[in-house]
C-alpha cells in the first residue's frame, strides 16, 4: 500500500512538470549588475534540487557528528562480546578440565571487563587444581 501511495505521487509529480513545462513562463532574477533569465520550469528544477542537496548535505552533516558516538557504542559492545566469549571459553576449559586455559580465559574476561561474579570463581578455583593457590589467596577449605 505504502509503496502504491509513492508510485502514485510520483506519477503526479510527472503529470505537474509536464503540465509546467508548456507554460512559456520565465523568472527573471536581478542583483544589480547581474540579470537571470530562465524558464520557470528550470527554476523549479533548480530549485528542487537545491533542496536535495541541502537536505543531503545536512544529513550528512549530522551523521558525522553521531559518528563518535556510534564508534564508542560500537568498541564497548565489541569489548563486552569479547569479555562474554572469553567467559565462556573459560566455563568450557574449566568443565572440559583445561584448568590452566580456564584461568587464563577467566582472567582475560575480567580484564575485558566482564561484569559476571562467575569469572573470580573460575579462576580461582581452576588455580585450586593447578596447586597455585598464591594466586587467589588462601583456599576456602584451609
Amino acid at each position: 500500500m505504502k509503496f502504491l501511495f509513492w508510485l502514485l505521487l510520483l506519477f503526479a509529480l510527472a503529470v505537474a512538470v509536464a503540465l509546467a513545462s508548456h507554460h512559456s513562463g520565465y523568472m527573471q532574477l536581478v542583483y544589480p549588475p547581474y540579470r537571470i533569465e530562465m524558464s520557470f520550469a528550470l527554476f523549479l528544477l533548480l530549485l528542487l534540487a537545491l533542496f536535495a542537496l541541502a537536505y543531503f548535505a545536512l544529513r550528512l552533516a549530522l551523521a558525522a557528528a553521531r559518528l563518535p558516538a556510534t564508534v564508542r557504542r560500537y568498541r564497548a559492545e565489541r569489548a563486552r562480546d569479547k569479555g562474554r566469549s572469553a567467559m565462556m571459553e573459560a566455563l568450557a576449559a574449566f568443565f572440559e578440565g583445561r584448568y590452566a586455559a580456564a584461568e587464563k580465559a577467566a582472567t582475560q574476561a575480567m580484564e575485558l571487563g566482564e561484569s559476571s561474579g562467575i569469572n573470580p570463581i573460575i579462576a580461582a578455583r581452576a588455580a585450586h587444581e593447578l596447586r597455585k593457590t598464591k594466586r587467589w589467596g588462601k583456599p576456602p577449605c584451609a
